[in-house]
């Protein structure tokens, strides 16, 4: 791709509310993480010399509205490349706390993995969600590669080159 677009948008699922998406589009706005991956999703944070081929920009489309409000109240969005002609390609499925804490579920990992970050933190934590891969040569291996995982650099994490 000769010209590297910084295109990116928020879209939001059928049936959440016109209230509710404006609320959640303000929570974004408001929460100002610059470390966020959520946030460089939505707002064109992420690096377009990284993006895979062919794509020109991210997205951030909420799948899901507030939920869970009697255990960990959150919404849930979809990070997405986006492409011409309206086509995407998930990269990870993220939820976002009361508490401005998110969490990110990459999109086929050949392991169950989450990243978690509290608010305004400048680095994910990283955990295995899988039994079977529970042993501290493991996990040590998965923490040391984690700790050296900060977002102004994870683009380059969801290429497949």
């Amino acid at each position: 791709m000769a010209t590297r677009y910084r295109i990116y948008s928020i879209g939001f699922a059928h049936g959440i509310s016109q209230e509710e998406q404006e609320g959640i589009y303000q929570d974004l706005c408001n929460r100002n993480d610059p470390t966020s991956l959520i946030e460089g999703f939505t707002f064109g944070r992420e690096d377009p010399w990284n993006f895979p081929p062919e794509a020109i920009g991210t997205e951030a489309y909420v799948k899901k509205g507030w939920h869970e409000s009697d255990r960990y109240p959150h919404f849930t969005v979809e990070l997405r490349y986006t492409f011409l002609y309206g086509e995407y390609k998930r990269v990870a499925t993220a939820h976002v706390y009361k508490d401005w804490s998110e969490t990110i579920e990459f999109a086929g990992a050949a392991w169950s993995s989450r990243w978690y970050k509290k608010y305004r933190d400048q680095r994910y934590i990283f955990w295995d969600v899988n039994e079977i891969a529970t042993t501290s040569e493991y996990l040590g291996t998965a923490w040391r590669t984690a700790s050296s995982i900060c977002p102004s650099s994870t683009s380059s994490l969801f290429t497949n080159s």
